[in-house]
């Protein structure tokens, strides 16, 4: 391997590579390639590589474990997994059903005062609302005629919210991929758009089950979004 002849021995930063290499392929279960990194470790450090040792705390509400306090990525999936199912179990009866809808033409003045575009067109696949361009919201046609679920605008305002502030669940912890925040298993950015859903219509729950990701929200969402959703939230 190239890498091996730009390499010195007393390197931390080139171990700490190596190290996370062979636990990747121990948590892939590639024994061949474990085997083969486990011999260059080797030879080129003079030690055998010893591995780390799986941390799998007790999973409670009463102490949070971080993704920093794991040395293996797959042990704090595996952690991560356990507290969402606790914390939705928990607090789940503090959930409410939502099924209030909003006219287009609502829809379209709350948008402009934000600064957001809205356009009615052929679905995306099967999405009844996507945001393209980071400032437009795009909805199926259909909605022309029809009133708008308000969890899917307020979703779809998530989507503009993490565009705003550069895309942050692409490199938060908060939205890590199954340090979720939402009642889904998604991708960081889906799981900042369902938390920020859930900021804004399921509050509590939010507040009770994941006070990090509120406090997040409290602290990011403009004071004039807070304002115009309260009053598209009570319209009538």
């Amino acid at each position: 391997m190239r890498l091996l002849n730009y390499i010195n021995e007393s390197d931390i930063e080139t171990k700490q590579l190596f190290s996370d290499m062979i636990e990747m392929f121990i948590s892939n279960g590639d024994n061949k390639k474990e085997a083969h990194y486990r011999k260059l470790y080797k030879e080129k450090f003079g030690i055998e590589y010893d591995s780390i040792k799986e941390f799998n705390p007790t999973v409670s509400l009463d102490k949070i474990y971080k993704k920093e306090d794991f040395k293996r990525y797959d042990d704090f999936l595996k952690y991560s997994e356990k507290l969402f199912k606790l914390r939705f179990k928990t607090y789940k009866g503090l959930l409410k059903n939502y099924n209030k809808k909003i006219p287009p033409e609502k829809v379209v003045s709350f948008h402009k005062t934000l600064g957001i575009d809205t356009k009615f067109d052929t679905p995306h696949g099967t999405e009844e609302a996507y945001v393209t361009n980071g400032h437009e919201v795009i909805y199926d046609k259909r909605y022309l005629k029809e009133k708008i679920p308000l969890e899917l605008i307020i979703h779809e305002l998530g989507h503009i919210l993490d565009n705003r502030l550069s895309n942050i669940s692409s490199f938060s912890n908060l939205f890590s991929k199954n340090n979720t925040s939402s009642v889904y298993e998604l991708t960081p950015a889906e799981i900042f758009a369902e938390g920020f859903l859930n900021y804004v219509i399921q509050s509590k729950f939010l507040k009770s089950g994941w006070l990090d990701v509120y406090k997040f929200f409290n602290k990011k969402v403009p004071n004039l979004w807070k304002k115009e959703i309260k009053k598209l939230i009570t319209y009538k």
